[in-house]
């Protein structure tokens, strides 16, 4: 009967030895319940995409073919896309087409941008008038 006490205490004690222990996942005190550490919950945080140092604005006029100027700059005819330096200062775009009044746009490169444009047709030149500029009303964006 003794050596039955003496495997009983024996076992007890290893139970009590082999529970887990405060530095990992462990019995709260008192409720026999499991702790879960918080690392085992917490998601680390998507890093942020990297933000692109230019944008791109793509631009349509009718009629297509028209030139693109962005500060004066000759960019190419119409349909195009021009890649411009990220920034918070406004740019100029011309759309110019002979026989159409220059359609004038000041526009951000802050993000990717769609432009379609519609010139205006110019006046007869013995008309007396001079050539309008067009600003603003023959740009629309479109995303």
């Amino acid at each position: 009967m003794a050596a039955a006490g003496t495997v009983f205490v024996l076992g007890i004690v290893i139970v009590v030895l082999s529970m887990p222990k405060p530095n990992g996942v462990a019995l709260s005190q008192g409720t026999g319940a499991l702790r879960v550490p918080a690392s085992f919950w917490a998601k680390p945080e998507p890093p942020a995409p990297p933000v692109a140092s230019e944008v791109v604005f793509k631009v349509v006029s009718n009629p297509a073919g028209a030139t693109l100027l962005v500060d004066g700059v000759e960019k190419g005819p119409t349909p195009i896309e021009v890649k411009l330096p990220r920034g918070d200062q406004a740019v100029e775009l011309t759309l110019r087409r002979e026989g159409y009044a220059d359609a004038v746009e000041k526009v951000t490169p802050d993000e990717n941008q769609r432009f379609r444009v519609s010139l205006t047709r110019e006046k007869a030149k013995g008309g007396g008038a001079a050539p309008v500029k067009q600003t603003g009303g023959g740009f629309h964006r479109f995303d």
